[in-house]
């Protein structure tokens, strides 16, 4: 596995791979998972080119290991594509930050959310930090059984404290 690029005032480019082996549990199973000892690992090849915080990307795999609910196993399912472009930014505020994410994303691969977003705003005062998160992935294709499957979007506000220098509540 390797990733190399280069980078020149806000332009960048990388290419890089990707190799994952099978799990123990995808090739041996339980009592609810068959085993199957011959699935093979994924493998894919990729490239990003970028300017600031936009940027688009492509990346080709050649073998997908998924879960098949009749045959009750994990399998290879071939081959595929996934490309897009993604935006991500921090603005700095006063006493903290507004982080922004958004992205497209064109997949053969199932469950793969087309649009997702985060928008985030943190402040840090004296010992107490803040953030705000709204997070939402939409178009995530269908199921196993063929039913598309919901958006998903969540608001999350965390507060915490540092009560000493090892603690934080």
């Amino acid at each position: 596995v390797f990733r190399v690029g280069f980078s020149y005032d806000n332009f960048f480019v990388n290419a890089s791979t990707s190799y994952r082996n099978p799990t123990l549990y995808q090739q041996i199973g339980d009592a609810f998972v068959n085993s199957n000892s011959s699935l093979a690992p994924e493998e894919g090849l990729g490239i990003e080119l970028g300017y600031g915080a936009f940027s688009v990307f492509s990346y080709s795999f050649s073998e997908n290991i998924d879960y098949d609910f009749n045959l009750n196993q994990f399998v290879n399912t071939g081959e595929y594509d996934t490309n897009g472009i993604r935006f991500q930014d921090v603005i700095p505020v006063p006493f903290g930050s507004f982080s922004v994410f958004g992205a497209y994303t064109n997949s053969d691969q199932p469950r793969v959310p087309e649009y997702k977003t985060r928008l985030s705003y943190f402040v840090s005062v004296n010992t107490f930090d803040a953030e705000l998160v709204y997070s939402a992935q939409f178009n995530r294709g269908i199921d196993t059984l063929g039913s598309n499957l919901d958006d998903i979007q969540s608001f999350d506000f965390v507060l915490s404290s540092e009560i000493s220098d090892n603690l934080t509540m």
